[in-house]
């Protein structure tokens, strides 16, 4: 084995001629030729080029030469020759292997190519195209290399016929928008023209109306060559508006009031604006107030009527000099910053509405929702108004799936067009939305792999059209049908219009052949005048077309394509989008077209990113493909199985759908870094519906986690977005919603709060001027005045917040502050004595309140007994303050605060604000000066007060308490009143509340699948832990019907948030588990009566109890025996100058239920889980402590069993080792 391998490299560059480029090759060769000792082997290790193994390192196409003698035995008697047998195997992509015939018998060929690469076809086009190219060279060495022609006779012919529309009548003279208008209304006088916002014109209104129009805009100096700038909003009057304009001979100008004032100031100056069509909404902005002083402004309402600023004498017809003339001017961005006019003729645009695509009754009735300043407006008014058709005018806002099926059903709307992303979104969302049309048009950037197709399939009998086009020739330019059973990937857009031509071409206008990227122009009827006002421009992207004998224009897109081999165009890149990362240069387009082609992409986009200075990283945008979202490991192998690792993105982000421009094109400034900041940590959501709109937010934008009150907006939604969104909550909420909704409540708290028309609004909760005498208990404190009264005081309803205060305590300035908490909450220093058999509230002075901050010293390993003789005091709640507190000692800068409230008095969620409070008395304290907080805005008596309104009397059917009585009658009716849980012993007669408590983790990976679960089925984190919790207790013998005690903040109104007091009520929340269902299925059902039960949730337990009335019994708990809370509440964080805080376990020894399951959520700095600390707590008048410990260790192990296979049977879940 002697044989080894050069690499030859040719430089093209600088068109050289061929005989140059020999020159070239022979200098290079030579030098290689004289360094071959170097073993390719060595190379490639030195070299050391990124390793790939989908292709050979350093080159992948060999090329041979054979000129050894041939090796052919001499056999005696014998005739032998040469016979290729091949392997079927190719170590290279392609190898092109030349023999040369002794005696000018001339050279044999062969080409040996990877048939996962190449079809037959193509690699017998290659051989054809190089022996065409071998004859030219050799017959002419000195032509510069693109003046080789390597297309083959039939090849040329067949392009060029590919690339030609049908052919459409020449325009004649009168081929201009008023006089084909006028012939269609003389032909359908009666027939409806537009319809929408609540008005009709039929084709003799609009003429007339338009008509009126077109004389007040002649009057005011309108007129052929210049500009009427239209600012409306969506309504017929955009349809009177253009046709008016034109009728003037004028050019209507599409604006938008919204626009900054610089760029409407470039637009009404480029485009030579005489007049401005306005609606009252424009007629009012700052813009149109001021360019009144030196335009006229006609204010029309929204048929198109004249309003205000109509002339004294409308002037005369004005005559269109002819087909050729301005009819409109709109406007794209410019890659200098100055918008770009593209001017367009009456000619282009009959040419479109020509098209044979629009024949059949395909454009009766065309929906008109894009962007007037978009240029599919023009195929939505034009292609039905010269046919007959009705503009059907949607609402305002982005289009929506019930938007269109209402259109179909209300108007018969036949056709629509959407933006590529925008029917990637309907066809994710409702793909059966586009029932009933009869035309479907599609484009405007890349498709997704197959949304198209899945529109095809979803509503048969609809045509569905891949269209493209620039702006430049009016829309639309090419067309492709495309069919349900189309292999899945981005479908071509496929051959022109009627009337145009379009070419393929190299970097010198020569044409490529099929499957050769090449820039794509386009020629014939529809291509645009140019750029208003920039002539330079204008000749650089319209030029002459070599190919036409008549000397005509082609516009040159930017765009690369390439002929398929049936005649197709399919879409590559854009030519400018080229960039270069670290000396590679790199097609994003390539990236996007791998992508494309993996499994659960919908779409995608890349771009290079510098969001750290100098760190310029290539970032991939991902919209999934339904609900299973790609994993971004999985795209970068698929990406780096097809593609060299200079061209794998760094970063995979997936978006629920690419931000837009108003002309519905991938907005780049609007993608999101892809580093994920922390998560906002706000405030707990108040209501279940608000948590579940928090998970369907944060999904939706792709972060781990959002807050109650951030804007949707400004964490990177936008209007398509927010379309997905509404489809999520719909599926999720059942709740009919519109897009409109996100826009007016972006945050999750105030999307929800819209989101509940279950109740009628709450009054306001504010400060009672007159109490009554005697003052009322609340529902919740009247149920702990009775057990503290029938049982006697005890520990059983303590709250302690228990904590280690390290560093120099100033102990007096402490109970000072602590005094100052007490008088700032009068809950606080609120006593409970009864007249005559009845409780009432009475608020005593700060100073009766037990606080000794005297520090009592005691030895470190005395402290747990030491606390828990502390939290088991007993408070009388008729003569005690409900609060104590006492400092215990560890040494001169070591101490423990031990703060207990009754909890007739405060809950969890009250030591939040308890300690911030008791923070800033201290601060203010501890400097000598009283504490400046502000007045509370409300106490817990005025609390007392309006629960009461709020609820109303229960023999009132009509009440919010009679209202939700029944639902809760419904909702527990033959609901079991003991669950039969597996006792370690029978209940006593009594219970102790005894009780004992241990922690158990739950781990990240479970953690975070159980969170993605609850997203994917729409419903919040404590709904699957309460299913999951239900399916344990089943499999332990509770029976199919589980109902569970959770606790739920009752702070209903903002005005509750910084307050002390008992606001928690208990929910009885119903799990059904008969019928063999999947944990799926049990989540659905969760969620329901879920979401239901929580939209009832004022009605106190202690109201239902006494409604319901169940067996009474002092040994379990009534209506359910085992709790659940998923603690959501904010961090009790208590600052304390000059020392470290911290939390000190204890042990209170109480149970208050059979079991109570509670789970704190622990996420990293990014909001991403991390895993959840459970709790259990239990009775030890029934469980062992084993016995516990094995029910959380199988929960534990049940729940990534769940999570792993959701859509498992429940019954046959593993929990056990």
């Amino acid at each position: 084995f002697f044989v080894n391998t050069l690499v030859l490299r040719t430089d093209l560059s600088g068109a050289p001629t061929f005989g140059e480029l020999l020159g070239r090759v022979r200098e290079f060769d030579l030098a290689a030729y004289a360094h071959q000792d170097v073993p390719f082997e060595r190379l490639v290790e030195s070299v050391n080029p990124v390793r790939a193994r989908n292709h050979h390192p350093l080159f992948q196409t060999m090329l041979v030469l054979q000129n050894q003698d041939a090796v052919r035995p001499e056999l005696p008697g014998l005739d032998v020759e040469d016979r290729l047998v091949h392997n079927g195997l190719s170590k290279f992509d392609l190898t092109f292997a030349f023999g040369e015939e002794r005696g000018g018998g001339g050279l044999t060929a062969g080409i040996e190519y990877a048939t996962a690469l190449f079809d037959r076809v193509t690699v017998e086009a290659l051989a054809a195209r190089l022996l065409r190219l071998l004859e030219q060279v050799a017959a002419d060495p000195a032509r510069p290399l693109a003046d080789y022609d390597l297309l083959t006779p039939d090849e040329r012919s067949r392009t060029a016929q590919w690339g030609t529309g049908r052919e459409l009548p020449a325009p004649a003279p009168d081929t201009t928008l008023p006089a084909l208008f006028a012939a269609q209304a003389r032909r359908t006088p009666d027939a409806v023209a537009v319809a929408g916002d609540g008005a009709t014109l039929t084709y003799t209104a609009l003429d007339t109306v338009s008509a009126d129009l077109a004389g007040a805009l002649t009057a005011l100096g309108a007129g052929p060559e210049t500009g009427v700038g239209v600012l409306l909003s969506r309504s017929p009057a955009v349809v009177t508006a253009s046709l008016g304009a034109v009728r003037a001979a004028a050019a209507y100008v599409p604006m938008d009031a919204r626009w900054p004032r610089e760029r409407l100031d470039q637009v009404a100056d480029v485009a030579d604006v005489r007049v401005l069509v306005v609606d009252e909404q424009a007629a009012a902005s700052a813009w149109v107030t001021g360019t009144a002083r030196r335009i006229p402004v006609l204010v029309v309402d929204r048929t198109g009527r004249v309003l205000r600023g109509a002339p004294p004498a409308p002037g005369g017809p004005v005559p269109v000099p002819g087909p050729d003339t301005l009819a409109y001017v709109m406007f794209t961005s410019g890659s200098t910053g100055l918008p770009k006019g593209v001017g367009v003729s009456h000619a282009d645009v009959a040419a479109l509405a020509g098209d044979a695509a629009w024949h059949g009754g395909a454009a009766d009735a065309v929906l008109m929702h894009s962007a007037y300043v978009f240029d599919a407006s023009t195929f939505e008014m034009w292609a039905p108004l010269l046919r007959g058709g009705m503009v059907v005018v949607a609402p305002e806002g982005v289009l929506e799936a019930g938007t269109l099926r209402h259109a179909v059903r209300e108007h018969g709307v036949t056709a629509v067009f959407l933006t590529t992303a925008l029917l990637n979104v309907i066809a994710d969302t409702d793909p059966g939305a586009f029932a009933g049309l009869r035309l479907v048009c599609a484009g405007g950037e890349l498709a997704s792999p197959d949304a198209m197709q899945r529109v095809a399939g979803a509503a048969p009998g609809v045509r569905v059209l891949h269209v493209y086009g620039p702006t430049e020739t009016t829309t639309f330019a090419t067309r492709y049908d495309v069919a349900a059973d189309l292999p899945a990937g981005p479908p071509p857009i496929g051959r022109p219009l009627d009337g145009m031509r379009l070419y393929v071409l190299d970097g010198s206008l020569g044409p490529v052949p099929a499957g050769v990227t090449g820039e794509l122009y386009l020629a014939g009827r529809g291509v645009a005048r140019g750029y208003t006002g920039l002539p330079a421009l204008t000749a650089t992207r319209f030029v002459a077309d070599p190919f036409d004998p008549d000397g005509g224009r082609m516009y040159r897109t930017g765009d690369l394509v390439k002929w398929t081999p049936d005649g197709q165009i399919a879409y590559v890149s854009r030519a400018d989008s080229q960039v270069k990362l670290r000396g590679y240069r790199i097609e994003p387009g390539e990236i996007e077209s791998v992508l494309a082609c993996c499994e659960g992409v919908a779409d995608s986009f890349t771009v290079v990113r510098e969001d750290i200075p100098g760190d310029r990283r290539l970032v991939a945008y991902v919209v999934p493909a339904g609900a299973v979202r790609p994993d971004p490991a999985d795209l970068a192998e698929a990406v780096a199985r097809s593609l060299p690792a200079y061209m794998v993105p760094s970063a995979f982000v997936l978006v629920d759908a690419l931000p837009l421009t108003v002309n519905g094109k991938v907005d780049r400034r609007a993608l999101p870094a892809p580093e994920q900041h922390a998560a906002h940590r706000g405030r707990a959501a108040r209501t279940a519906r608000e948590e579940i709109v928090r998970g369907l937010v944060a999904d939706v934008l792709g972060l781990p986690a959002v807050g109650a009150d951030d804007d949707f907006f400004a964490l990177g939604g936008h209007s398509l977005l927010a379309t997905r969104l509404v489809a999520r909550i719909r599926t999720a909420l059942a709740a009919e919603i519109q897009v409109k909704a996100v826009f007016e409540h972006p945050t999750p708290a105030g999307l929800a709060a819209a989101l509940d028309g279950a109740e009628t609004a709450a009054p306001p909760l504010t400060r009672t001027p007159h109490r009554p005498d005697p003052l009322p208990l609340s529902f919740a404190q009247q149920r702990l005045w009775f057990l503290n009264r029938f049982e006697g005081p005890s520990p059983t309803y303590n709250v302690p917040l228990v904590l280690r205060l390290e560093g120099p305590l100033d102990a007096p300035a402490l109970e000072r502050a602590l005094m100052d908490v007490v008088e700032r909450h009068e809950s606080l220093r609120t006593v409970f004595p009864e007249t005559g058999g009845v409780p009432r509230q009475l608020v005593l002075a700060a100073d009766h309140a037990d606080l000794d901050l005297t520090p009592r010293e005691i030895r470190p390993d005395t402290l747990d007994e030491a606390l828990a003789a502390e939290v088991a005091h007993a408070f009388d709640v008729t003569a005690d303050l409900p609060v104590r507190a006492r400092l215990l000692g560890l040494g001169a800068e070591s101490h423990v605060l031990v703060l207990l409230v009754h909890h007739i008095a405060g809950d969890g969620w009250s030591l939040a604000p308890l300690a911030r409070d008791l923070g800033d008395a201290y601060r203010g304290r501890s400097r000598g000066e009283a504490p400046g907080q502000p007045e509370l805005r409300v106490q817990y008596a005025d609390y007392t007060l309006w629960q009461r309104t709020l609820l109303g009397d229960e023999n009132d059917t009509d009440s919010r308490a009679a209202r939700q009585l029944d639902f809760w009658r419904t909702a527990l009716a033959g609901s079991p009143g003991l669950l039969a849980l597996p006792l370690d012993r029978p209940r006593p007669a009594v219970l102790t509340y005894r009780g004992d408590a241990f922690a158990f983790p739950v781990d990240a990976d479970t953690h975070r699948a159980l969170a993605e679960l609850a997203r994917a089925r729409g419903c919040s984190l404590f709904m699957v832990l309460q299913a999951a919790l239900s399916v344990l207790l089943s499999r332990h013998g509770a029976g199919e019907d589980i109902p569970l005690g959770t606790a739920v903040a009752g702070r209903t109104d903002e005005a509750l948030d910084d307050l002390v007091g008992f606001f928690v009520n208990t929910l009885v929340l119903r799990a059904d588990l008969t019928g063999d269902p999947t944990f799926t299925e049990v989540l659905d059902r969760v969620r329901a009566f879920d979401l239901a039960a929580y939209a009832h949730q004022d009605l106190p337990f202690e109201r239902l109890v006494d409604a319901l009335a169940p067996a009474r019994a002092q040994d379990h708990h009534p209506l359910f025996q085992t709790m659940m809370v998923l603690q959501n509440q904010a961090d009790t964080v208590l600052g304390l100058d000059g020392l470290t805080v911290t939390g000190q376990p204890v042990r209170t020894g109480i149970s208050k239920f059979d079991l109570t399951f509670t789970f704190t959520e622990t996420r990293d700095e990014a909001g991403r889980p991390t895993g959840l600390d459970g709790n259990l707590e239990f009775s030890t008048d029934l469980f062992d402590p084993a016995t516990a410990h094995a029910l959380a260790a199988r929960l534990t192990r049940l729940l990534a069993s769940l999570a792993a296979d959701p859509d498992g049977r429940v019954r046959t879940a593993a929990f056990l080792d």
